[in-house]
């Protein structure tokens, strides 16, 4: 449910995992468990493998949407490009930054602790095309 995503306890996490022979980082949230994050039906051919779980911190849903946005635009000279389908194919990065990555998380996690409210609801537009593509709208 959409609504729900908006409130409660959300998970930011920071992994190594591989997906068609590729290794990359991803840092990400949710308000399930990384594993169900990542072994979700939206990745084009194959699901991801989780190789290692570097951080995986609580927080408010506002907390940790403003958390993610700030440390991803701190690593975003790390992407890793790649041709990918699949949702947060922007956010991937190159294992080589693992340590730069690592050290970003843990001199902003703490910020956020305290940071409580309503985040915005993720819309998405799905065109059932094959391959199907994911929109979003905002």
């Amino acid at each position: 449910n959409r609504v729900e995503s908006c409130f409660g306890e959300h998970t930011v996490y920071y992994v190594h995992f591989s997906i068609k022979g590729m290794e990359f980082l991803k840092v990400g949230y949710t308000k399930n468990t990384v594993e169900k994050r990542l072994n979700e039906m939206r990745y084009e051919g194959e699901k991801p493998v989780i190789i290692d779980k570097f951080r995986e911190y609580k927080y408010q849903a506002k907390g940790a949407y403003d958390f993610e946005t700030t440390l991803k635009k701190t690593v975003k000279p790390y992407i890793k490009k790649n041709n990918l389908r699949m949702p947060g194919k922007g956010e991937l990065y190159d294992v080589s930054y693992k340590d730069e990555i690592l050290k970003q998380y843990d001199s902003i996690c703490y910020d956020y602790s305290q940071v409580i409210g309503l985040k915005r609801t993720n819309w998405y537009i799905m065109e059932w095309t094959k391959p199907f593509t994911i929109h979003s709208t905002s």
